[in-house]
């Protein structure tokens, strides 16, 4: 009889410490259960701030764009009309006895004009290549490229106009050397200020399109 109490009690014990193993189970199950839906909720948060950091960039480039676009217009405008204004204080100061001579004037300050806008055009390429932070990889020119370029370049240093490209011209060049128009119109932008620091230097003859 004592033997079968002592039994009785001993397999209580083992229930109990089952009952205790299950419940430290389910609890380490609950638990478990519990990361994974703070993890979700944590990774949920981080991109709903992702989607709202990318809205409110887009939002902000949009605007800066926008702005500059409205500066550009304005500029472009009031480069015209200074041009217009210019033209016809011109005509009335000067007395034509020499029409052909007038003329090359009248074309040598025309081109400055057009390189005012060139050089206004260029300004905001770069600056919408900035606002835009690269978002497509700009192909730089390979040599063969750079070759067809600087023979272009250099082929118009001692011409009238220069190294100054028309729409045709650039277009036909970015199709030659696979580019787009904005980077060949920087392109020549900066080598025309490089050419210019070296004729300051005295390691280039000035040309007549800088005087």
């Amino acid at each position: 009889m004592k033997n079968s109490g002592i039994s009785f009690i001993s397999e209580i014990l083992k229930d109990i410490q089952q009952i205790h193993l299950e419940k430290n189970e389910n609890e380490k199950e609950k638990e478990k259960e519990k990361e994974k839906v703070e993890q979700k909720s944590s990774f949920q948060k981080s991109i709903e701030k992702l989607d709202k950091a990318i809205e409110d960039y887009n939002k902000t480039t949009s605007n800066r764009l926008k702005k500059l676009k409205t500066k550009y217009k304005r500029e472009t405008k009031n480069i015209e009309k200074s041009k217009e204004k210019w033209i016809r204080k011109l005509t009335k100061l000067i007395k034509i006895e020499d029409p052909k001579s007038f003329k090359t004037f009248f074309e040598r300050m025309n081109l400055k004009f057009e390189r005012l806008q060139e050089r206004l055009d260029n300004n905001v390429i770069v600056m919408m290549e900035r606002l835009t932070c690269n978002e497509k990889k700009r192909k730089k020119a390979d040599k063969n490229s750079q070759q067809i370029l600087e023979n272009w370049f250099r082929s118009h240093i001692n011409t009238q106009n220069g190294p100054y490209l028309t729409k045709e011209q650039k277009v036909k060049l970015a199709k030659q050397c696979k580019m787009t128009e904005e980077q060949i119109a920087t392109w020549f932008g900066n080598r025309r200020r490089k050419f210019k620091d070296l004729v300051i230097e005295g390691k280039e003859k000035k040309p007549i399109w800088l005087n």
